[in-house]
């Protein structure tokens, strides 16, 4: 998970190499190409990008810009001593939480992608497909549904002092970003914010997760500077 503050979106804009209102259609193919027409409905569609602008603006968030990671998908390793991440990845810094509410900050390293509907196609896949929980619960509509699924799939570790109110902290900024977008786009905002739900993490996610990296880094700085 990587995050940016709402008013992001505003200042990146500009940056951006489409409109927010060009996104929709192609996340809707993405979507499509993926789950079926039936399936990829505006509350599924603006789910989907609500997160995206949450987690890196639509990949025009530095360090984002340039490497159509719509998700801020990591991929299965840190980066190294020298702050090098392997083929395909680019370096960043992300957070993990602490239990006094703070975070403690690591070089992780994230996916880049060659084209726009490359990167979609990937965070959309990642959402729909390979975390079903995540898919099922884009369906409903509700920010807080969707960030109890992605924390159950260890999509994102958040920010605060313990589940419940990371999840909360996440389902605020979905809502956030879902009525930003309907804002700047013109388009009905399908998302709502329920009620703070338990927050409590009910399942694992198969592949690589946020812990494995942590681990990784932590095992990194344990070690002699000597070793690998």
């Amino acid at each position: 998970m990587f995050g940016t503050k709402l008013e992001n979106l505003w200042f990146v804009e500009n940056m951006m190499p489409l409109e927010i209102k060009e996104y929709t259609p192609i996340f809707r193919q993405a979507c499509e190409n993926l789950r079926g027409q039936a399936y990829c409905t505006d509350k599924v569609i603006k789910g989907l990008m609500a997160v995206s602008s949450h987690e890196t603006c639509f990949s025009a968030c530095p360090p984002f810009l340039g490497a159509n990671n719509f998700g801020a998908i990591q991929c299965n390793h840190v980066a190294d001593k020298q702050g090098k991440c392997g083929a395909g990845c680019i370096p960043a810094r992300d957070t993990s939480p602490k239990d006094d509410g703070t975070s403690v900050g690591y070089l992780g390293c994230f996916e880049a992608k060659s084209t726009i509907d490359e990167g979609v196609g990937r965070f959309v896949k990642l959402m729909t497909v390979d975390r079903p929980g995540i898919g099922k619960a884009l369906e409903t509509g509700s920010a807080n549904a969707i960030a109890q699924a992605m924390r159950d799939a260890r999509y994102y570790e958040g920010f605060g002092k313990n589940q419940a109110e990371r999840v909360n902290n996440y389902a605020v900024a979905i809502d956030r970003n879902a009525k930003l977008i309907a804002n700047r786009t013109q388009e009905a905002n399908p998302i709502r914010y329920d009620a703070p739900i338990s927050g409590e993490v009910t399942g694992a996610a198969g592949g690589f997760t946020v812990a494995v990296l942590i681990a990784e880094l932590v095992r990194r700085l344990t070690k002699s500077s000597d070793l690998p």
